[in-house]
């Protein structure tokens, strides 16, 4: 069943991933020349039957309507709830939402560290990780750049994509636009064997859901309801679990101390 899920997914992708790509440069990529067209399916391109699909599914955040996350692109603050992105019905409540249903089943019956995922399972929840990074593309290319209100406010910028504001692609508008075609091809291919090992999980007694990410970079998940935490890094490829743990966990010290 998640083969087909997931295959469907890839075929969307492949078909219509460029139709998408186009609506968002004409809309999202040039300042002051945007063609306002209305929105279409981040996943098949369709007009219609529009609905909000969450950039973290709900059950991610407890569906908790005050938690928020903090860009780093601005330091502004962030809704869950309110992040989304457009999506068609079909897209969203079938293919998405299976998707969705089977990583929670998967989450529910592992209990670490006395049983693990098989392999298969682990590049499911990759193929996960990465629609959601390519989600967060999306998302960032609709948002504007808003600095935050303790900053001055540059009135030139209000309306350059906030995926553009960052430094660590220069600021560049293409490498920006490249990235989002890379998460695209993500999704696109079938064989992950070779990203096994840039997915890391461990147990966690923490008691509040817990999330940070940095696109085209890496994702981190805490989820106490499953006492697990997880770590994937979307480009970086290692040898073990001890080298991506140890890497992983440095990187979590930076942003919780």
């Amino acid at each position: 069943m998640a083969e087909d899920i997931f295959m469907a997914l890839r075929k969307n992708i492949r078909e219509y991933g460029k139709s998408v790509i186009d609506h968002v440069i004409r809309n999202h990529f040039s300042p002051g020349d945007f063609a306002g067209e209305p929105d279409i399916c981040s996943f098949c391109g369709a007009k219609d039957l529009l609905t909000k699909e969450h950039v973290l599914p709900k059950w991610s955040f407890e569906n908790d309507s005050k938690r928020t996350f903090i860009t780093k692109i601005n330091e502004s603050s962030q809704s869950f709830i309110k992040s989304v992105v457009p999506c068609c019905a079909n897209c969203n409540n079938k293919t998405l939402a299976k998707v969705e249903q089977y990583i929670v089943s998967l989450f529910r019956n592992t209990k670490l560290p006395l049983e693990y995922f098989e392999v298969e399972e682990t590049l499911n929840i990759i193929r996960w990780l990465e629609i959601i990074d390519y989600k967060f593309h999306v998302f960032n290319f609709r948002r504007k750049y808003i600095r935050h209100s303790k900053e001055n406010f540059i009135p030139f910028v209000k309306d350059v994509p906030l995926s553009v504001m960052r430094l660590s692609i220069d600021m560049s508008p293409y490498k920006a636009l490249s990235q989002l075609r890379n998460s695209q091809a993500r999704i696109r291919r079938k064989d992950k064997d070779s990203r096994y090992y840039s997915l890391v999980f461990w147990k966690s007694k923490n008691k509040e859901p817990l999330f940070f990410h940095s696109l085209d970079e890496f994702i981190f998940f805490e989820f106490p309801e499953y006492e697990m935490a997880l770590f994937y890094f979307y480009k970086k490829e290692f040898n073990d679990n001890f080298d991506t743990e140890k890497e992983a966990k440095k990187i979590i010290l930076e942003n919780y101390g």
